[in-house]
């Protein structure tokens, strides 16, 4: 088999189709979950939530709310390029 060949067989393979499970290893629970939640609409309020509150940024203070929000509106600005991106493809 030649190396485009090989290329072209891999690039069309997920490599966490197969690896994604819930009741996996860590790994494998965190590309589930992360799977999971890139296709909520809100994502970034999820990981905000996760991140602040669950995770224990609170306890950093302002400068823990500061980074999380930061996080939370770059994941926000990332889906809405995507999207744009997504539409301007669909219409030529």
């Amino acid at each position: 088999m030649k190396l485009k060949e090989e290329h072209s067989l891999f690039s069309r393979i997920s490599p966490t189709a197969k690896l994604a499970r819930l009741f996996g290893n860590a790994q494998e629970r965190r590309r589930f979950l992360k799977q999971l939640v890139c296709r909520c609409p809100l994502e970034h309020w999820i990981w905000f939530i996760n991140h602040y509150v669950i995770r224990l940024g609170l306890l950093e203070g302002r400068a823990g709310l500061i980074a999380c929000r930061l996080r939370a509106q770059y994941i926000a600005d990332v889906r809405a390029k995507l999207h744009e991106a997504k539409i301007q493809q669909a219409d030529q």
